[in-house]
């Protein structure tokens, strides 16, 4: 049986990204889940994919976790 591996990924923007720029990147992120494909099997690479936003009252950056 094949070891689970977690991976986390950080996204800092910059304060000046567009709300329409944010969104394309999220999904294209979001979409690895569905398009990463091992090349001899054709299977997911990926099992399971989370994201969620990082909130933190302190800071006003718009910053995700995924």
């Amino acid at each position: 049986m094949a070891e689970t591996i977690t991976h986390i990924v950080l996204f800092k923007y910059r304060a000046d990204i567009t709300w329409s720029d944010f969104e394309k990147h999220f999904e294209s992120f979001m979409a690895l889940k569905t398009t990463s494909l091992n090349p001899t099997t054709g299977k997911p690479l990926i099992k399971s994919l989370k994201a969620g936003m990082y909130n933190n009252s302190q800071e006003q950056e718009r910053r995700w976790e995924v």
